[in-house]
């Protein structure tokens, strides 16, 4: 019996002391695998974060920094806890755009692939000292690639013996394909050394 009244005293306690942040809530929207270039997130309207905000005092700055991690170094975000934008709750819940959470970043990135974390986390600012108002939320999101990094497309169009690659992007199947707009073209195959259809007129 005196184990268990212990035991509930610490849970109280611990409840007790636990910090109870303002801002709560939080939940953070985004592709499982987005786009790897930071700065086209502004377009569309596929990320938002939104957050419920509590009681806070009137002569206290309220900051969102909005970072990404990966493997918990932060690999993207030109703020701090003290430098982060500064914003308004006008509701009680509010919600930042695609655009918003790009801007807040600070700074445009492109991720190799890999796994990261979008990192958010409100802070305040009274008196010269900065301080959460919130817990760090967290959304894990992945920047992945569907070809190898020495694929090639496009054709391989010899005139007169000089050859002339015209395309780019994915490696093409080891096919010649079909040229409608010229006349007398001849595929003569694969090139061996950069895998595009080579064709002869």
């Amino acid at each position: 019996m005196k184990q268990l009244l212990a035991l509930v005293f610490i849970a109280f306690s611990l409840q007790a002391f636990s910090q109870d942040y303002p801002v709560k809530n939080i939940k953070i929207s985004l592709p499982s695998n987005p786009d790897a270039n930071t700065s086209n997130w502004r377009n569309g309207n596929l990320f938002a974060v939104t957050a419920t905000a509590g009681e806070i005092a009137n002569d206290v700055q309220v900051k969102l920094l909005i970072v990404i991690k990966r493997d918990g170094a932060i690999v993207c975000g030109a703020y701090n806890s003290s430098s982060a934008p500064k914003i308004r709750f006008d509701v009680p819940v509010n919600t930042w755009d695609s655009r918003s959470v790009a801007e807040m970043l600070g700074v445009n990135c492109t991720l190799p692939p890999g796994n990261y974390d979008l990192s958010v986390q409100f802070f305040g600012y009274s008196n010269g000292k900065t301080f959460p108002l919130s817990e760090e939320k967290t959304k894990q999101f992945s920047i992945n690639t569907d070809e190898p990094s020495n694929s090639k497309s496009g054709v391989i169009i010899n005139l007169g013996g000089l050859g002339i690659v015209i395309g780019g992007g994915r490696k093409q199947t080891a096919s010649c394909g079909t040229i409608t707009s010229f006349t007398k073209v001849v595929c003569t195959g694969i090139d061996t050394q950069t895998g595009l259809p080579q064709y002869n007129m």
